[in-house]
């Protein structure tokens, strides 16, 4: 028997789910053996594996489960021409056996959503790099979690990147996709925590610049075809070990208000319902240019209309969680950007300023999307809205409110929040760029959006005095209820605990909207 390079959970409902298996590219066919129950009852089901080079990959689709079950597994990937195993065998002779929760049967309670994002091993200890792994598998084993946001930067490529461009930058795009698989299986498959917890609990992801390379962009030379062969070998990366994580887009979403269709492949933009809350995963690489002052880009933004506007009549929905990768509130950049676009970047912190939604030629359309945001809860005001972040290599909450919406029955202007988890694995900013955010988080308001009329601020976190921002590796567990989080909180609270490197006790906030 022979085990598969890397298995990771995806997207899951409370009756389906999907796992997914990379293998030497010698092995045709993958065999999953499973069960619903704690011991026999073992199904096998195989699949052919597609060439995905230097590997070859297939996705299990179950359907059908008993609502809310734990699965138990076993994936076997054989070389072409050896025989299948039995379920029973696969089960009891495998090395690694696995098991994951299907969302909650009952769909009338909320999900348990972890937040983590900045995957930088090589960035950190040797000796500490994957301990916020290890405790994050505790909270999946303790059964306190339901599903993983991947919020970005879930790999480092920087080093393809890097090495090409100094020795060998006429490779071609399939030798870079290979090289971008390659890296995805040397981190989440070499490493038994990271591999651990993909294959022991649902994830949905979203890519930020290191998935592509440092900066995607907001570099001066993102736009030369050199820098676009990088996106492209990255993009396929994605789709094949990120993109197959999320549910399908429903096709009704690729158009616009006035009927025009939207490119399908503009973007990785993905949204799904459950359990009460819609999840809008909005895609910050594939169309950012900083001299074009370009984000989301126009299509994503006409997708994200015809969203919004359906779930507008959804009246199950009690949340909407927004991931967007770069916090939308972090720290006022534009003196810093100022001086390193004067000085030429001598401190080398120039695409960092440049990728904050506040940076002068993104500020308009960031006011684009939090005027969008509060006009849904304007028009639902029973759905409270979070935006939820990484890519800052550090731990933050803000509130963000609004001087041109009002609720209706006076209720007064909307207003939410945005927490932010950074990172996993890459420890927190030092040198320049710690100046840089120290000095920035220091105003008490932010302005977000021309004129001022939307702003945001940083707020404190309990256990965590002296500073607004958490300058340690973590990640958050969000609750929409009290105590274990499985009953909806009558008072829509949200409860946010960071779980932090050097910190033994969790460290919660309670969040509501005024």
């Amino acid at each position: 028997m022979a085990e598969a390079r890397a298995v990771f959970v995806g997207a899951c409902t409370r009756t389906s789910a999907r796992i997914t298996v990379v293998a030497d590219a010698n092995v045709q066919v993958a065999h999953l053996a499973w069960s619903e129950r704690a011991q026999g009852g073992e199904q096998l089901l195989s699949i052919p594996l597609r060439d995905a080079r230097p590997y070859r990959m297939g996705t299990f689709e179950l359907s059908g489960l008993t609502p809310g079950a734990t699965l138990r597994y076993a994936v076997d990937c054989q070389p072409l021409g050896l025989p299948s195993p039995m379920a029973p065998a696969l089960m009891s002779g495998a090395q690694h056996r696995y098991s994951f929760r299907l969302l909650p049967a009952d769909e009338g309670r909320p999900l348990r959503v972890v937040l983590l994002s900045c995957n930088a091993i090589e960035h950190s200890d040797e000796r500490t790099r994957f301990d916020m792994w290890r405790r994050l598998r505790k909270q999946i084993d303790a059964g306190r979690v339901d599903l993983l946001i991947h919020c970005g930067d879930q790999i480092y490529a920087d080093d393809i990147w890097r090495w090409h461009e100094k020795h060998d930058s006429s490779v071609s795009l399939d030798e870079l996709i290979s090289e971008y698989r390659d890296e995805y299986v040397r981190l989440w498959g070499d490493n038994p925590d990271i591999r651990g917890v993909l294959a022991s609990c649902p994830s949905v992801m979203m890519w930020d610049d290191h998935d592509i390379y440092d900066g995607y962009g907001s570099n001066d030379d993102d736009d030369l075809p050199s820098s676009r062969r990088y996106l492209q070998a990255a993009a396929q990366a994605f789709r094949d070990f990120q993109a197959v994580n999320n549910p399908p887009l429903d096709p009704a979403y690729l158009k616009h208000r006035d009927g025009t269709q939207v490119p399908a492949d503009d973007s990785f933009f993905s949204c799904f319902r459950s359990h009460g809350i819609g999840f809008l995963l909005l895609d910050g690489r594939s169309n950012r240019n900083y001299h074009r002052s370009s984000v989301l880009g126009a299509n994503q933004h006409r997708v994200l209309d015809t969203v919004l506007d359906d779930w507008r009549k959804d009246e199950t929905l009690r949340w909407v969680y927004v991931v967007v990768g770069v916090p939308v509130v972090h720290a006022e950049v534009a003196a810093a950007l100022a001086l390193s676009e004067a000085t030429g970047d001598i401190a080398g912190v120039k695409d960092d300023l440049r990728d904050n939604w506040v940076s002068p030629n993104n500020l308009a359309e960031c006011g684009q999307l939090l005027t969008r945001l509060f006009d849904f809860m304007v028009q639902r005001p029973k759905v409270e809205v979070t935006i939820l972040a990484g890519d800052a290599h550090v731990g933050a909450v803000a509130r963000i409110w609004s001087a041109i919406h009002q609720l209706p029955n006076g209720r007064g202007a909307p207003e939410f929040y945005q927490v932010t988890s950074s990172g996993i694995a890459h420890p927190a900013p030092s040198g320049i760029k710690a100046v840089v955010i120290k000095q920035g988080a220091k105003r008490v308001r932010h302005s977000l959006m021309n004129g001022e009329q939307i702003q945001g601020a940083l707020m404190p976190i309990p256990g965590n005095p002296g500073t607004r921002i958490l300058w340690q590796r973590n990640f958050a567990l969000l609750k929409l209820g009290p105590g274990d989080g499985t009953q909806w909180d009558p008072d829509q609270k949200l409860r946010v605990e960071f779980h932090a490197e050097g910190k033994p006790d969790l460290m919660e906030m309670v969040l509501v909207n005024l």
